[in-house]
């Protein structure tokens, strides 16, 4: 059997890479509704990046295989994952303490919003250097150029 061209590998490439943007700019308007310490703001906000992980995951679990691997959906869904984690524990846990009456936004309560902050920013970065890593694999062994924006061109 032969290979799927550049442009077939650019369109699934594009179809699982839309629903990792989806989640992410969920994830910055998060990040924006609660630089403010707002937990109004940001419940609805954390809530929404939940959801947007739930249905991203759910359609990428529909994506068919391609060139007759799911590696690709492997190495995204360990991104989702990750997601999902920090939605559920440390996001929450940030939401939690904003909730509480201002006067108990103690030093140490601060301290732990910021300590939150970098686990997030550890995991996620881990993360992405792994999904990365497999993205330009996937484009050698497939000719694809990955663009900034990760949107692809076939090579020429």
């Amino acid at each position: 059997s032969c290979k799927p061209s550049a442009k077939e590998a650019g369109d699934y490439n594009d179809k699982i890479i839309t629903l990792q943007v989806k989640i992410q700019n969920a994830e910055n308007k998060l990040l924006e509704d609660y630089q403010d310490g707002d937990a109004e703001k940001m419940e609805p906000a954390l809530n929404a990046f939940n959801e947007t992980i739930k249905s991203c995951t759910d359609s990428l679990n529909r994506i068919e295989k391609f060139d007759g691997k799911e590696d690709f959906k492997k190495a995204v869904s360990k991104m989702f994952a990750v997601y999902k984690s920090v939605g559920e524990n440390e996001y929450n846990e940030i939401l939690k303490i904003f909730k509480e009456p201002d006067e108990e936004y103690t030093e140490v309560k601060k301290a732990r919003v910021l300590e939150l902050d970098s686990i997030i920013s550890a995991k996620e970065e881990r993360a992405m250097a792994d999904l990365r890593a497999f993205h330009q694999s996937f484009a050698k062994e497939y000719r694809l150029l990955i663009e900034k924006n990760t949107e692809t061109t076939p090579k020429k």
